[in-house]
């Protein structure tokens, strides 16, 4: 993967780099022989031909600046099929004169134009080694409802999505219905106040199959935290029950781990040794051996293999999340439980973290469940969206199946039409149809 970002690196300077040739060459013709008379009467085609090339070399270094590599487009691949043709036409007026001038440059220009012909190959190529992509694979996409409640309706809206995704179901989490993992079977959360019970949720069911990621979003106050407690162990339902392969959860076991969102890490001990102490808790029969190679892989699996003896304290936030993930991971839990672990993060780190975690989650497809705030975090990670009803008394308003196939390019799916249709929607659900009520 590694060997292949930098193929792609130096091809895109290269082609960049070709770009700024011919732009140069064009600058020089049209100010160093712009009077004579082989050039004067395709000059305004050579200043058209300049500005176009500015364009294509504009388009490229933004996109560098952007995303520092990326694949050519079919856009530019248009531009550079335009100059071609017209270098062609001033290859061929240039057969036509023969002035000393003419004469001069006519093999530069040849040369321009079978540089600019090798700059289209490379873009073809560049175009033709990214995954393929369909043009016009109409997808249906259906939203499921659950719970109904009396704002809620019982139809299952649907449209049909141009994607330029491929629908590629066999690199998808495959789920078995049949044989559930986690199931939350109506369940219900009071807790008891001095004027009567306070009904933080309410008839709430979802099965999760093994190895699915589902997030979960709502406003403060809808009971998703209530709810990752109830199946983390550390609370019980009211009403209603929550299994792990058919066994009711009654209290926190090594088999479902939480990640918070404040990192919750011991400040005296390092990470090397905050790890360590989870391995050692939940596997003591072990060798001290074992034990240790557990940990140093999983600090490798995060990228920290030299933070291992850094306390938290000297660690940035996105450092110590990497060690909460590490520690959670190491112990192997059969479901992963974060709640809103990146919130706390600046916008950069955070999309570090997403696709770490997803390359983890990809490597060793664990359940998660996972909170969240952030719509395109959830579009980007999740299987499944659950969006639930404004509180007390929420409820599962709506469950949304995640289209886009695995694994994930975050640059492919924000350039893919189906997913603003998808964000929009969300936040249709989130700020229109369950807005706050600020009274």
């Amino acid at each position: 993967m590694v060997k292949k970002i930098w193929l792609r690196a130096a091809n895109t300077y290269f082609q960049l780099s070709l770009e700024i040739l011919i732009e140069i060459a064009l600058i020089t013709l049209n100010w160093r022989f712009g009077n004579c008379d082989c050039i004067k009467a395709i000059r305004p085609l050579l200043w058209a031909l300049t500005i176009i090339n500015a364009g294509t070399i504009t388009h490229t270094i933004v996109n560098l600046l952007k995303r520092k590599t990326i694949p050519h487009s079919r856009n530019e691949i248009a531009f550079e099929v335009l100059i071609e043709a017209g270098l062609l036409l001033v290859d061929f007026n240039f057969l036509l004169h023969q002035c000393a001038c003419a004469v001069l440059i006519r093999w530069l220009f040849i040369a321009l134009t079978l540089v600019n012909a090798a700059l289209i190959w490379l873009t073809i190529q560049d175009i033709r080694n990214m995954p393929t992509m369909k043009k016009s694979a109409a997808v249906n996409l259906s939203f499921h409802r659950t719970n109904d409640t009396a704002g809620l309706s019982t139809t299952k809206p649907s449209w049909k999505g141009q994607s330029a995704l491929p629908r590629d179901r066999t690199s998808t989490t495959q789920l078995n219905p049949a044989d559930p993992f986690l199931v939350v079977d109506g369940v219900s959360k009071i807790y008891p106040t001095q004027n009567g019970g306070y009904t933080v949720l309410q008839d709430v069911s979802l099965t999760v199959q093994q190895g699915e990621f589902v997030c979960v979003i709502g406003h403060s106050g809808c009971g998703k935290t209530t709810l990752l407690n109830m199946v983390a162990g550390f609370s019980r339902p009211t009403d209603g029950s929550v299994t792990l392969h058919g066994t009711p959860i009654t209290e926190p076991g090594p088999d479902r781990m939480v990640v918070f969102q404040g990192y919750a890490l011991l400040p005296w001990l390092t990470a090397y040794e905050n790890i360590y102490l989870a391995v050692d808790s939940v596997h003591p029969q072990k060798s001290e051996a074992e034990k240790k190679q557990i940990v140093r892989e999983h600090l490798a699996l995060v990228g920290l293999a030299d933070a291992a003896h850094k306390q938290p304290g000297q660690l940035s936030g996105g450092m110590r999340q990497r060690v909460a993930i590490a520690r959670a991971l190491a112990i192997r839990p059969e479901v992963l439980i974060l709640d809103e672990p990146f919130g706390a993060l600046d916008a950069i780190t955070k999309e570090e973290l997403q696709v770490e975690l997803l390359k983890i989650w990809n490597d060793h497809r664990c359940t998660v469940l996972m909170i969240t705030h952030d719509i395109d975090e959830a579009l980007f990670l999740a299987d499944r969206l659950v969006m639930m009803t404004n509180g007390p008394a929420a409820k599962i308003g709506e469950i949304i199946e995640i289209p886009f196939p695995r694994p994930r390019d975050r640059d492919r799916i924000m350039e893919d039409p189906e997913f603003y249709q998808l964000r929009n929607y969300i936040l249709d659900y989130l700020y229109n149809r369950f807005a706050h009520d600020d009274e």
